[in-house]
């Protein structure tokens, strides 16, 4: 897999490495040159790609989603909706959703998406601010969701979130005609209701329901305020007109403009009520009376130019450029205006403005720096390989610890599923401190040598190491390190570790050959002194079987008995003698007892020095 280096940039943790929540992979994002502050950043993401592309197996945590900016901290505003994937309603629970979040970095910047799989222990709920523009942040029945705020002068009116739903409804006060209606959001789980489709109209009058968002428009590259709706009903409105069941959407800032409504007079490619007109439907004009009858009398013949068919009903979208709003805080306005006859409701999803579209890179595994062996660096065969990676996130659990692979220079894999350590007994002295080590690797093994160059050569689970040819391997003088170099270059801890332990082993050794030398030389005197003393047998014959003298041979010299020793003479615990010279200044010589020397003190009495 490829993995991110260390610095580039530093792995993102809200709470430290190996402190609650770790997160594993992301993707980096960039967004285009003219995306600015406070523009809407979208990317569709399909994560069980992603994670195949890693090489990674494991369910995706839908909660573990979250947006970094470059500078390493959280977006302030996002979201992940896992309902929705590329503008259209998705299966939840399959890995693949969209991301949003406001920007904060304007230009061609790099955010970075992270995310984990389950196995990796499950995530908490993002606790960042949603921007919520397509009512999946909030439960059914709630009036004011997530970044909105809603109101309504009467509580028979519907002003609440609603989920994918069909619902019969009867127009008691008007047509006495039911119809079962279509509640299907416009994209994902849920949309906004506004209107009288659960109660007949208590009242009459402007703005019986408002919703309403504060948002700041971007300074540069404004862009669009986007806005879907669907109008459902009996009852009609008309252009330019004030009367009847109507839906408004406005923009208010510096000044307000209506995006649809009766005052933006183009019912036919915004439509703003079930019907057109201000007369009840007939064969000659259209108006209230029909359900969903748009521009259409009531043989089906459109007035205003429409196509959509009489009692469909389809979601509207249209496109309002905030240029004359740019750099200024705007509220998006929705607001419904009733009369007691003939019921409407209106449904609105999937809000966006000033959106621009990012572009993922490739994915990458946590933080991770191959240490040992260093890169570019050469074995022989036989030598054991010590490897060493640290990381940037908790690297290991006690059910997936991280493992290497070992190939060689043809990509052939030599070696696989070696376990890393993090325990302080493998190379390290020191646990838990993303140091992951394992010594002695490879005894015997030949070809075992440096790590990948390139980033993209290394892998997942720890390091991807490569061989050299033996004929491409330097020679012995070449491997020889720059004495000069020494000072400047950081010290292995475990290396330094190991030499003293075999130092250690050697000088043991070295002081045991010394011991046993000395037992010998003592083992030798014993024999020396036994033979040489005849009042003494010998120590290895039982008592009446002492050694008989060896019969003189013809020819050969009759040996002549010890000596006395010497009183003046004694004996040093290494077998030497040492013994006072005859002149008399006090001074020792030290000799080995040999035949030699032996027969000098027999005659002179005395030590000679050299």
């Amino acid at each position: 897999m490829r993995v991110a280096g260390l610095a580039a940039p530093a792995w993102w943790d809200p709470d430290g490495v190996s402190a609650d929540e770790d997160w594993h992979y992301r993707v980096p994002v960039t967004l285009p040159a003219a995306s600015s502050v406070n523009s809407t950043a979208l990317v569709n993401v399909d994560f069980s790609a992603l994670l195949t592309q890693l090489g990674v197996s494991g369910g995706f945590d839908v909660n573990s989603v979250r947006v970094v900016r470059p500078g390493g901290a959280l977006a302030g505003v996002q979201e992940f909706t896992d309902s929705v994937y590329s503008g259209a309603t998705d299966a939840a629970g399959n890995a693949r959703g969209e991301v949003r979040w406001i920007v904060q970095d304007g230009g061609a910047q790099t955010y970075y998406i992270y995310f984990d799989i389950a196995a990796n222990g499950a995530k908490s709920a993002n606790p960042q601010t949603p921007i919520n523009g397509n009512f999946e942040r909030g439960g059914t029945g709630q009036i004011s969701p997530a970044g909105w705020t809603g109101t309504r002068t009467n509580s028979a009116y519907d002003a609440q979130v609603r989920p994918s739903e069909t619902v019969s409804v009867t127009d008691s006060d008007g047509s006495g005609q039911t119809r079962s209606t279509n509640g299907t959001p416009n994209s994902g789980g849920f949309a906004y209701l506004l209107g009288a489709r659960s109660n007949s109209e208590p009242a009459s009058g402007e703005s019986q329901v408002v919703l309403t968002r504060t948002v700041t428009v971007p300074a540069t590259s404004p862009g669009n305020l986007t806005v879907r709706w669907k109008p459902e009903g009996w009852d009609s409105a008309d252009n330019g007109t004030a009367d009847y069941d109507f839906l408004r959407i406005e923009i208010v800032g510096s000044t307000t403009t209506e995006v649809v409504g009766p005052a933006a007079g183009n019912y036919a490619t915004r439509p703003f009520a079930p019907n057109m007109g201000t007369s009840a439907a007939s064969a000659s004009t259209p108006g209230y009376g029909q359900y969903n009858g748009w521009d259409m009398r009531t043989g089906g013949a459109h007035t205003a130019g429409m196509t959509v068919a009489q009692g469909a009903e389809p979601w509207w979208t249209y496109n309002a450029s905030l240029a004359a709003f740019a750099g200024q805080t705007v509220t998006i306005r929705f607001r419904t205006r009733h009369t007691t006859q003939y019921r409407s409701w209106f449904l609105i999803d999937d809000i966006e403005w000033s959106v621009v579209t990012g572009t993922l890179g490739t994915p990458q595994g946590f933080g991770a720096q191959v240490v040992a062996p260093a890169a570019a660096s050469s074995l022989p065969p036989g030598t054991n390989l010590s490897i060493r990676a640290r990381f940037d996130a908790r690297p290991t659990a006690a059910t997936a610890p991280v493992t290497a692979n070992v190939y060689d220079n043809a990509g052939t894999l030599v070696a696989s599923a070696i376990r890393l350590f993090d325990d302080g007994t493998h190379g390290d002295t020191t646990s838990r401190r993303r140091h992951l080590d394992q010594r002695r690797l490879g005894r015997g093994r030949p070809n075992l040598c440096h790590p990948a160059r390139h980033r993209d050569e290394q892998r997942l689970d720890g390091a991807r190491l490569r061989a050299r040819p033996l004929d491409e391997r330097p020679r012995r003088s070449e491997q020889r390190p720059d004495p000069s170099r020494r000072a400047a270059e950081p010290r292995d801890r475990g290396q330094f570790l190991e030499r003293r332990r075999r130092t250690v082993q050697r000088r043991g050794r070295q002081s045991d050959d010394r011991e046993d030398e000395q037992r010998r030389q003592r083992s030798r005197q014993r024999h020396v002194q036994s033979q040489g003393d005849p009042r003494r047998g010998h120590p290895l014959l039982p008592a009446g079987r002492q050694r008989q003298p060896r019969r003189r041979e013809r020819g050969q010299r009759q040996r002549q008995p010890a000596r006395e020793p010497d009183l003046r003479t004694r004996q040093h615990p290494l077998g030497h003698e040492l013994r006072r010279r005859g002149d008399g200044r006090g001074r020792q010589c030290r000799s080995a007892p040999t035949k030699a020397t032996r027969s000098a003190r027999a005659g002179r009495g005395r030590c000679s020095t050299r």
